[in-house]
């Protein structure tokens, strides 16, 4: 119908124009109400809802093909960005990473976002567990602050935040850190009957045993002896906090050394969040780079070492 067919494409200079005959062609079809918010969708009854829908469906029509590519893309990205928000399982990391993936996509199509927007995107998307971030950077925000910035401030508050929740214990091992689980209440009253493989005593199993690990041991031994060869063994002794993933994994051939404890770092730089895929094909986000100060045992002694370039994952 003639009511339906739009003049005129937005085209970022006739802005005036082109309200005025979007406007006329919607209340000429009957649903620039529905637009302007005047008519909000019925609640109850089946067939409102059904004719308010098919109404804003229309309006939505008509403006759609008054838009250009551009401006299609435009609204889209802008869109993405105001629905952006704060996911369960996201972290600092994760979530500023999907923000920056979304404010590349509008700088794509020549859309400049200021870094005051993206800060208040940020600041206004925090979760509960940093409110009082949040109500500080309010009230003494610096004049002059980028989003690195903020990012590097939201990282130490997401560290402290973690430190304060684990328990610390002293250990002092560490090429693969090995994470140590409470056994329950009744596990001792649940082996009472089981028989070990190896001295087949009741009460243990197998991995427990102590004449197997006095074996092992000797066995070690008599090998060190025999072997003339350099080891690549570690050890640090740090404070280590008991985490849900408590320690860090590096080998002599990895690619990249990672770790989600800030504190064993005696150098760390912040970096913009870089994805590290992992075992399962997850990708996580590395947010820091630095050196771990070590002892290598070369059959003979303890060694102080370095090693360089380890990734700091706090999601890890």
């Amino acid at each position: 119908m003639e009511s339906e067919k739009v003049l005129i494409q937005l085209n970022g200079e006739n802005y005036s124009r082109w309200k005025f005959e979007i406007e006329a062609v919607l209340e000429a079809r009957d649903c620039l109400d529905v637009v302007s918010g005047e008519t909000t969708c019925p609640q109850k009854d089946e067939s409102e809802i059904k004719a308010w829908k098919k109404r804003d469906a229309l309006a939505r029509s008509i403006i759609s093909r008054s838009l250009d590519d551009f401006y299609h893309a435009f609204i889209w990205s802008a869109r993405q960005f105001h629905a952006y928000t704060w996911k369960p399982g996201m972290n600092i990391a994760s979530f500023i990473a999907g923000l920056n993936v979304i404010v590349n996509k509008m700088q794509s199509l020549q859309i400049e976002l200021d870094d005051e927007i993206i800060i208040g995107k940020v600041i206004q998307c925090l979760p509960s567990d940093f409110d009082s971030f949040r109500q500080s950077w309010r009230l003494s925000a610096p004049k002059t602050v980028t989003l690195s910035d903020l990012t590097f401030q939201l990282l130490a508050c997401e560290s402290d935040q973690l430190c304060r929740s684990m328990q610390t214990v002293s250990i002092g091992e560490a090429l693969v850190g090995k994470r140590t689980t409470s056994k329950e209440p009744n596990e001792n009253s649940k082996k009472r009957n089981i028989e070990c493989w190896n001295c087949k005593k009741k009460g243990h199993i197998r991995s427990e045993c102590r004449s197997q690990r006095k074996l092992n041991s000797s066995t070690l031994k008599d090998r060190t002896k025999s072997l003339n060869r350099t080891g690549f063994v570690a050890r640090s002794w740090l404070d280590v906090r008991q985490e849900p993933n408590d320690g860090w994994l590096a080998d002599s051939g990895a690619f990249k050394h990672i770790t989600r404890n800030r504190h064993w770092f005696s150098t760390l730089e912040f970096i913009e969040p870089q994805g590290v895929r992992i075992g399962n094909d997850k990708m996580i986000y590395a947010v820091g780079i630095g050196t771990i100060d070590v002892e290598v045992f070369n059959g003979k002694q303890w060694i102080a070492s370095v090693l360089n370039y380890v990734l700091y994952v706090p999601e890890f």
